[in-house]
């Protein structure tokens, strides 16, 4: 049980998030419309927000590893070399993610997040040998279903000029006069 309110929570916690994100990038005034930029002032801010949490949790274990005290100088910079590749396509996730966000809506993240985590589970029953049982099978093909009919219903909306992507959020967004929301 305490797993699923676990997972519960860090799921709305991840939704406001990106809402949040999403309300900055698409605000103006604020000058962080550039996603380049808005991810130079965001990354430091999440990665020191982390930090704590994850030599709290890892950092102790890391350390204390007879990989990382024994290895010779070689061993140094491969480890370094997988941390580095990790982190830079980490960045690249992040960056294309906001790119994303700024141009759509948060909505279309999470439809695209469902995406990868389906291409994951996909890559892992195939590449990696793993099992997929008739409930996870079940699970895909509703998530399936239930993004294509999102883009088909999304399609259909923009096709006959009823919404636009910028439409959806403009009523999450405070008016001032000072401020404008790009459409």
């Amino acid at each position: 049980k305490q797993w699923y309110q676990r997972r519960v929570r860090a799921s709305g916690i991840g939704g406001l998030r990106w809402v949040l994100a999403q309300i900055l990038l698409q605000r103006d005034s604020l000058g962080l419309s550039n996603t380049l930029e808005f991810v130079y002032y965001v990354e430091p801010v999440m990665a020191a927000s982390i930090l704590p949490l994850s030599l709290g949790m890892e950092g102790q274990d890391m350390v204390l590893s007879p990989d990382f005290i024994l290895a010779g100088k070689a061993q140094s910079l491969h480890i370094l070399f997988i941390v580095a590749v990790g982190a830079s396509l980490a960045l690249g996730l992040t960056f294309s993610e906001y790119l994303l966000l700024g141009n759509t809506s948060s909505i279309t993240v999470s439809i695209c997040g469902i995406i990868k985590e389906i291409v994951i589970l996909v890559l892992a029953s195939t590449v990696g040998g793993d099992k997929l049982s008739a409930i996870n099978i079940s699970g895909l093909i509703v998530c399936l279903v239930g993004i294509s009919l999102h883009v088909y219903l999304k399609y259909q909306a923009t096709k006959f000029g009823e919404v636009e992507d910028s439409e959806q959020t403009e009523d999450l967004l405070p008016r001032d006069e000072h401020s404008t929301v790009r459409s």
